[in-house]
């Protein structure tokens, strides 16, 4: 049995639907899914359910933590971003996707969200939210992560696409789409 090398703290059984995405904050653990509900667990109190929210119209596919911002993106194409230490605040709300959100992920003040829209927007929350790049891919997004300025797509027709985010927080530009090993553009 492979979870012989782990040990179970807890299960969390309390959705009503699936699960579709989980993420850990600096002190909490949020999940979500189809029954459209945010959940916030304390792992200090044996993950209590602490807070949620019913966030959407329809299912959520993805939460990221920034501190104590929770951005949240679903079915219902909206990016929702949440000040949970107010309770749930709605600090802003992005509607400039065409379809499911699938991934967002944070790095410092700039926010990523992707999906079945296949174009990837980065927004930064320092300067009113606005759009700062944006890349059309050539599938859907299922999932973004950061580090440094490298941001990396998973994409639905198997591809991982790594692109340079470094810039100048400034007018709207196209990211630049570097291979895997990060030595050269791609060729448009």
């Amino acid at each position: 049995d492979s979870l012989k090398e782990f040990l179970l703290l807890k299960t969390i059984d309390d959705a009503t639907d699936q699960i579709n995405c989980i993420s850990w904050g600096e002190q909490l653990l949020a999940a979500a899914g189809y029954d459209k509900t945010v959940r916030i667990y304390d792992p200090t109190k044996d993950f209590l359910r602490v807070k949620s929210l019913e966030d959407a119209a329809e299912g959520i596919w993805s939460l990221a933590w920034n501190a104590n911002l929770l951005a949240v993106g679903g079915k219902d194409k909206q990016l929702r971003v949440y000040d949970v230490g107010q309770e749930f605040a709605l600090v802003k709300t992005l509607e400039d996707a065409s379809d499911t959100i699938r991934g967002v992920a944070w790095s410092g003040g700039l926010l990523a969200a992707g999906g079945e829209d296949k174009t990837l927007r980065v927004y930064h929350s320092l300067q009113d939210w606005a759009l700062v790049k944006i890349a059309v891919l050539p599938s859907a997004v299922n999932s973004i992560d950061w580090t440094g300025h490298r941001l990396a797509t998973g994409l639905e027709n198997g591809e991982v696409r790594v692109l340079d985010s470094q810039f100048r927080c400034g007018p709207l530009e196209e990211a630049r789409l570097w291979d895997l090993a990060l030595t050269k553009p791609e060729q448009k």
